[in-house]
């Protein structure tokens, strides 16, 4: 197997959308058990006080708004790890070489990590890698209530009551209790143009780099996946297809 080729394949047929406003996606199965809990290894003798980046000086600092505890992984540092961001880079559209290490967090009955935004205020990390465009959380543990990770300002509507078995912060906002969640964090800035290019079209000034390349990812893959589940195929029209589904993800990775 080659190293940094994910072993289990990306299958976007698992993926479902939680929130458009913000965005957000569930990947069902992302990780094996095994996966959990190697990562759950590497990580266990290893864990410390979780920090936050002052917005000010974008220097690490303990806070009540965190109350975890966790460890960054080196990148590649072993072929599962490597596996494991091979995948990630699959789902995102995002080069596994432009993401930072992964990061094992561990919370304890009752901590918590309060709503935040995935990019920064501060100029100094801004100037070391730019915003967050993305972020993917891996569960790697079930636990029997509490756990959920919330949007508290999402659109969408629970698939299920609020009852008992809901934590308190689960219960003012969208929560789930998932395998893998996507969220794409964006503000506006041009810092963005460093990595996807200018997308500006006339009329679209306020329009994000990163929301039109969601967007059109999306109808892409959506595209892809009604192909693939066709039951009866025509030769013809199933190459004239693929080419020009083949043509749009070139363009798309081009632009963006």
């Amino acid at each position: 197997m080659k190293r940094g080729t994910s072993s289990v394949p990306f299958d976007p047929t698992r993926v479902t959308q939680l929130s458009w406003h913000p965005r957000a996606f569930l990947y069902k199965g992302f990780l094996s058990s095994e996966e959990c809990d190697h990562l759950i290894t590497l990580a266990k003798d290893k864990l410390e006080k979780s920090m936050v980046a002052d917005n000010e000086s974008g220097d690490s600092i303990e806070s009540e708004v965190r109350t975890s505890s966790g460890m960054f992984l080196q990148k590649a540092r072993d072929e599962v790890v490597a596996d494991i961001e091979a995948r990630i880079a699959a789902w995102t559209f995002l080069p596994a070489e432009n993401g930072e290490s992964m990061q094992i967090i561990h919370y304890e009955n009752g901590q918590k990590y309060e709503p935040h935004f995935d990019y920064f205020h501060d100029k100094a990390n801004q100037e070391l890698g730019g915003h967050r465009i993305a972020t993917v959380l891996m569960y790697l543990s079930d636990v029997e209530s509490g756990g959920e990770t919330v949007f508290p300002n999402a659109e969408g509507k629970l698939s299920q009551p609020k009852d008992d078995s809901w934590s308190d912060c689960a219960k003012n906002g969208y929560a789930g209790h998932p395998d893998s969640v996507l969220r794409t964090a964006a503000s506006k800035s041009r810092e963005f143009e460093a990595v996807y290019g200018k997308h500006r079209s006339k009329g679209s000034e306020d329009k994000l780099p990163m929301q039109s390349s969601l967007d059109e990812m999306v109808v892409f893959i959506r595209e892809l996946i009604s192909l693939t589940r066709l039951k009866t195929w025509e030769e013809g029209t199933c190459i004239r297809s693929l080419t020009q589904l083949q043509q749009r993800a070139r363009m798309l990775l081009h632009q963006h």
